[in-house]
């Protein structure tokens, strides 16, 4: 039998408080990014519970499939999925039973029902690939620009080009410190202190190969950092009128600049985002060939089948069983 609180029944004061901190709680081990959207999935849980007179915390199953019911219609079934796993952590912290469980009633049946009547297609931006980057670097090289102009395109061509080179989320191409590069005969080893998968904190180094070529994420960041005068602090700056160059430079800034630059080579901006450099990479490996393991370790994906997603696209014409069949 159930030992849940009664959802029509007001809670102690103390639960109020731990209702109100669950979410900072539950979220203190996670990414920055992952803690932003939690945090924003249990206020709207804590919102709607409050509108309509019933305890968030702890909260029965029967008020998260009244939850999920009213929001149905308004947000999409990977949207709803999130805002469960927000509310399954920030009652795994506070001590409570998870309501959130889609194996058992009522949330099986209600859950099941929302997939097929709301599902739809998965929609993924992108891939930045390499014939792309070509591109926008023989097009952007060709122009004239003005000093301040110089310099930023300077900027951007080392972020696109190290942000592919290293399957980097846009968090992580923004968060790159000097003391974090070390330059060898081979290239640059990139020490990635904190990512979304990497919750303990421990860090990891990859390797972004010196290639020679015009793509050369190596070059692009040594000629960026000897043009700004960058010695300590971050890598990636903004570059102010005047250029005055600040420490500060926001993820959105990345994905502006991918779309920016897809537009310029004739692409349509908008299937692109700061994504596209992180998938770029990972699709141009699996057409090239890369192992999975391979990948697996540069792109540090966690999960095999988020991996194979990226990896399906890319060789979808490799031993296409239809092209034997009418072969």
């Amino acid at each position: 039998m159930s030992t849940q609180t009664d959802p029509t029944v007001r809670v102690p004061a103390s639960l109020v408080s731990a209702s109100n901190s669950a979410q900072e709680y539950a979220q203190a081990a996670r990414s920055k990014n992952t803690k932003r959207a939690y945090r924003a999935s249990w206020r709207d849980f804590e919102d709607w519970c409050e509108q309509v007179g019933i305890v968030a915390l702890p909260a029965t199953p029967e008020t998260v499939a009244m939850y999920l019911s009213a929001r149905a219609l308004q947000l999409k079934v990977g949207t709803l999925g999130h805002r469960l796993a927000a509310i399954a952590v920030a009652h795994k912290v506070a001590g409570y039973p998870n309501p959130t469980s889609k194996r058992e009633e009522p949330l099986a049946s209600i859950w099941a029902g929302i997939k097929r009547k709301r599902g739809q297609r998965k929609t993924q931006k992108m891939p930045l690939l390499e014939a792309h980057l070509r591109k926008i670097i023989k097009l952007k090289d060709a122009e004239t620009h003005s000093a301040i102009g110089e310099l930023r395109w300077i900027r951007d061509r080392a972020l696109l080009l190290v942000g592919f080179a290293g399957a980097l989320r846009r968090s992580e191409l923004v968060d790159i410190d000097i003391k974090d590069l070390t330059f060898d005969e081979r290239g640059l080893r990139l020490y990635i202190p904190r990512s979304k998968t990497d919750v303990g904190g421990e860090g990891v180094e990859i390797g972004i190969p010196a290639t020679g070529t015009a793509t050369c994420p190596v070059r692009a960041v040594k000629e960026w950092m000897e043009a700004a005068g960058l010695d300590e602090g971050k890598v990636f700056r903004a570059v102010r009128h005047g250029g005055i160059i600040t420490e500060s430079l926001s993820t959105r800034v990345v994905a502006n600049l991918v779309k920016r630059y897809a537009g310029d080579i004739g692409l349509d901006p908008g299937g692109f985002s700061g994504h596209s450099l992180r998938s770029g990479l990972i699709t141009q490996a699996a057409t090239n060939g890369a192992r999975e393991v391979d990948i697996m370790r540069h792109s540090r994906h966690k999960s095999v089948p988020v991996l194979r997603q990226y990896v399906r696209k890319a060789t979808v014409w490799e031993d296409n069983a239809a092209a034997k069949a009418l072969g």
